[in-house]
C-alpha cells in the first residue's frame, strides 16, 4: 500500500511538472507584481517595482531564479506547494481517498501555475489545521500557531481567515491555549517583519500598504475594484463545481462531528464571495473542504468525480497553452534588437507586464505616470483624499489623505514608448514608428 502511495504521488508530480513546463500563460491577477519583485531580488533590476502585498513569497521565488532565471522555474515553484499538500494527504493523514479527490480537483489545476502567495498560504494553513486536529501531538498548538503565522507572513488576508478559524475553534477552549497559540502565530510571522524592516526600515510596511489599499477600496475611491461584486463576476459561481463536481454531496456530512469546520467554511466562503470575488481564494479552504467531502463520497462517486473533473480541467485551463503572451514576448525581443535604447516607456500600468518578459537590466522599463511627472518636473504622481461630513459642529474637520510621489527625480533620455495595439491608448506628442503583431513603438 505504501509503495502504491508513492507511485500515486510520483504520477501527480509528473503531471504538475509537465503542466508547468508546457503551459504558456503567465498573466493572472497580481502576477506581474510578484514576478518583477522576485526578479529584482534575484538581481534582474529592470523596472521600479510596485509592491502592495507581502514580499516574502517573491523572496522565496528569487532563490530559485538565481539558479535558473526563467518563467518556467517560477511556475515549477508555484506547483510545488500542491505537491506538498498531496504529500501531506498521502503520507501524514494516510488518506488515499482525499488525495485522489484533491489531485483531480479542477480548482487545483486552475490555480496551479499562478504566481500567487495563495499557494504557499494554502499549504501552511492546511498544516495549521492538521496540527489543530492532531491533539495527540505534544505542543500541537505551538506548531499550529507557527504555521498559521507563516501563512500570514506570505499572505496578509490569512490574518482574517485565521482569526475566524481561531474564534470558532477556541470558543470553548481555555485562555491559556489561546495565548500559547497567539505567541506561536507571532513567531511564525517574524520573517515578514524582519524583511520589511530590512527593506524599508519599518517592520510593518507591507501591512500598512495592504491596509491602505483596502481602505481605499472600502471607501470606493478605487474604481477598478468593487466590493459585493458577485453580479459583475458570475464566473465566481463556478467554484461550486471547480472544488469538486460532487461538492453538493457535502450535505451527507454529519454536522455534529464537523460543525466547527462547516461554520468556518461558510464564513470564509462568504468573505471570498463578498470581497475580491476570485476563484483562486477558495484554494485556501479547499483542502479542508475536500477532506470533509472524502467522508461522504462513495467509490463510484469518486470515479465520476475524476471523469467530470478532467472535462472541467480541460475547459478551464485550455487557454493556458495557447496565449498571446508568446507573441508579445517575440515582439518585445524584436523591439529590443531593433532599438538600442536605455529606457522603454510603457503604456499606463504596463511597465510590470513588459518587464516580466525581459531578463536583462537594460533596457529599463519606466512607468508612464513616472515618465509624465518627469516631463512636468513634478514629484507628485497621484493621491487620495477623504473628508468626513458632520451634522454637528466639531472642533476640527477630519480629512484623511495619502499621496504617492516619485521615488527619485530621474530625467529620461534615449527612450521609446511601447504600447499594446488594442488598449485604446493614444500617446500625445509621440509619433507611431512601427507596429508589430501586438506591440507598437512610438518615438518623440
Amino acid at each position: 500500500m505504501e509503495r502504491k502511495n508513492y507511485w500515486m504521488l510520483i504520477i501527480f508530480t509528473i503531471f504538475l511538472i509537465l503542466f508547468a513546463i508546457f503551459s504558456t500563460r503567465i498573466g493572472f491577477h497580481d502576477v506581474y507584481e510578484y514576478i518583477t519583485i522576485s526578479k529584482n531580488f534575484a538581481g534582474i533590476k529592470n523596472v521600479n517595482i510596485f509592491s502592495g502585498h507581502s514580499l516574502l513569497y517573491p523572496l522565496i521565488i528569487s532563490i530559485f531564479l538565481k539558479i535558473w532565471p526563467s518563467l518556467t522555474i517560477i511556475k515549477l515553484v508555484n506547483v510545488s506547494w500542491l505537491f506538498g499538500i498531496g504529500a501531506l494527504l498521502l503520507f501524514w493523514l494516510k488518506n488515499k481517498k482525499v488525495f485522489i479527490i484533491f489531485a483531480f480537483s479542477p480548482l487545483i489545476w486552475f490555480v496551479s501555475i499562478q504566481t500567487t502567495p495563495v499557494l504557499p498560504a494554502t499549504f501552511f494553513f492546511f498544516l495549521f489545521y492538521i496540527f489543530i486536529k492532531k491533539e495527540s501531538i505534544k505542543y500541537n498548538l505551538l506548531y499550529a500557531g507557527f504555521f498559521l503565522g507563516i501563512s500570514i507572513a506570505v499572505y496578509t488576508p490569512m490574518a482574517l481567515i485565521g482569526s475566524i478559524f481561531i474564534l470558532i475553534y477556541f470558543f470553548d477552549k481555555s485562555f491559556k491555549e489561546f495565548f500559547f497559540l497567539l505567541i506561536a502565530v507571532l513567531v511564525g510571522s517574524l520573517p515578514r517583519f524582519v524583511l520589511d524592516y530590512y527593506l524599508f526600515k519599518m517592520p510593518v510596511y507591507s501591512f500598512i500598504r495592504y491596509a491602505g489599499a483596502n481602505f481605499i477600496v472600502s471607501l470606493g475611491l478605487n474604481l477598478a475594484i468593487k466590493d459585493f461584486n458577485i453580479i459583475g463576476n458570475l464566473e465566481i459561481l463556478l467554484i461550486f463545481v471547480l472544488i469538486s463536481p460532487f461538492l453538493f454531496k457535502i450535505y451527507r456530512l454529519k454536522f455534529k462531528f464537523y460543525k466547527k469546520e462547516v461554520i468556518f467554511i461558510i464564513l470564509a466562503s462568504i468573505i471570498f464571495l463578498m470581497r475580491g470575488t476570485m476563484i483562486k481564494y477558495f484554494l485556501i479552504i479547499s483542502p479542508i473542504i475536500l477532506f470533509l467531502l472524502s467522508k461522504v463520497l462513495t467509490k463510484k462517486e469518486i470515479k465520476w468525480h475524476i471523469i467530470f473533473s478532467i472535462i472541467l480541467i480541460i475547459i478551464m485551463t485550455g487557454n493556458y497553452f495557447t496565449t498571446n503572451e508568446i507573441i508579445l514576448r517575440k515582439d518585445l525581443e524584436e523591439i529590443k534588437e531593433n532599438y538600442n535604447v536605455d529606457y522603454i516607456i510603457a503604456q499606463p500600468a504596463g511597465a510590470n507586464k513588459l518587464a516580466t518578459f525581459s531578463w536583462q537590466n537594460k533596457p529599463y522599463f519606466v512607468w508612464f505616470q513616472d515618465f509624465n511627472a518627469s516631463l512636468k518636473n513634478e514629484t507628485f504622481i497621484r493621491g487620495y483624499e477623504f473628508d468626513f461630513d458632520s451634522k454637528i459642529p466639531l472642533k476640527s474637520r477630519l480629512k484623511i489623505s495619502a499621496s504617492f510621489n516619485r521615488f527619485e527625480d530621474k530625467v529620461y533620455e534615449n527612450y521609446i514608448l511601447v504600447t499594446e495595439k488594442d488598449i485604446g491608448f493614444q500617446p500625445e506628442n509621440f509619433n507611431l514608428k512601427k507596429c508589430y503583431e501586438i506591440l507598437c513603438v512610438y518615438e518623440k
